[in-house]
This record gives structure tokens, C-alpha cells and sequence, in this order.
């Protein structure tokens, strides 16, 4: 359980230090952490929501 609650909080903080560092280099924070935060999550938008048995 201690290493789920670690491999989160990696997670995380790579979210949120490659938000912040394209916002610092690109400028327009809220697009920049959107596009960052899309292009982590979308891999799950295309998971299937219940197993198939």
C-alpha cells in the first residue's frame, strides 16, 4: 500500500513540475497545465470502463 501512495505522489509532482516548467518557458499558465494534464490523462480516456468477461 506505502508504495501505491509513492508511485502517486511521483505522479504528481511530474504533473505539476512539467506544468510549471512549459508555463515558465511558454507563458499562459492555464493552457499549458490543461495541455499537460490532457496528454497524461489520455491514455485513460480510451481504457475501457468495465472489464469485458
Amino acid at each position: 500500500m506505502f508504495a501505491v501512495f509513492v508511485i502517486a505522489s511521483c505522479g504528481l509532482a511530474y504533473e505539476l513540475i512539467a506544468g510549471a516548467l512549459s508555463s515558465y518557458l511558454l507563458g499562459d499558465s492555464v493552457t499549458q497545465f490543461s495541455t499537460v494534464i490532457g496528454a497524461i490523462c489520455s491514455p485513460w480516456a480510451s481504457a475501457p470502463t468495465c472489464p469485458v468477461m
